[in-house]
């Protein structure tokens, strides 16, 4: 009928943490906004705070952005 679903269903996100194109939409915006928070947070400790952090704080960041590229990837968004 009409009302078949098509496509895979999706899943929650502690399910299959490695395919973010099967989450559940809302458990996708959540990882999103997180991950987004750990950048500007990241962002604000490299720029604004104090000199002896900032090596712990970038390698912070750039595994947050590698994440981050990842699941935008696996995800197909772009």
């Amino acid at each position: 009928g009409a009302a078949d679903h098509h496509g895979s269903t999706k899943v929650n996100m502690w399910q299959e943490p490695l395919n973010p194109g099967n989450w559940k939409e809302e458990h996708f915006v959540l990882t999103s906004l997180a991950m987004w928070g750990a950048i500007i947070y990241g962002g604000l400790k490299v720029f604004g705070g104090k000199k002896e952090v900032k090596t712990e704080v970038l390698t912070c960041l750039y595994e947050t952005l590698t994440v981050l590229l990842y699941i935008v990837h696996r995800a197909r968004i772009f």
